[in-house]
């Protein structure tokens, strides 16, 4: 079963929680993942526009290439979208990048974690 189609599964089944119950192998849903990145960055409320399953080149571990879209600011600077990849292990979010309403980028951050 491929990466994409265990982890759609895994949404359904979890129902939308943050994660589900207590095996190490629980992942994190794309809105779980949103409602962090977003309260990073002034907006808990923050939608998913896009959430592609994917796993990391190195150790397989299942991730997401995710934007989300809401008032979203760093330093000052607002930003409409914020694409990057996040890991659905845990809380780890990296290569994130910020657009404004024209579609230009306006800030970005390599990485950073819980």
């Amino acid at each position: 079963m491929s990466v994409a189609v265990r982890l759609a599964l895994l949404v359904l089944l979890c129902g939308g929680a943050a994660a589900c119950g207590g095996s190490s192998d629980h992942l994190l849903t794309p809105q779980a993942i949103a409602a962090q990145v977003g309260a990073r960055y002034g907006d808990p409320h923050a939608v998913v526009v896009s959430a592609r399953p994917d796993e990391t080149e190195a150790s397989a571990t299942p991730m997401y290439l995710m934007t989300i879209s809401g008032q979203l600011r760093k330093d000052g600077v607002a930003a409409s979208r914020v694409s990057f990849s996040a890991l659905a292990t845990r809380l780890y979010v990296w290569d994130v990048r910020a657009f404004d309403q024209a579609g230009q980028q306006v800030w970005s951050e390599s990485e950073w974690g819980p």
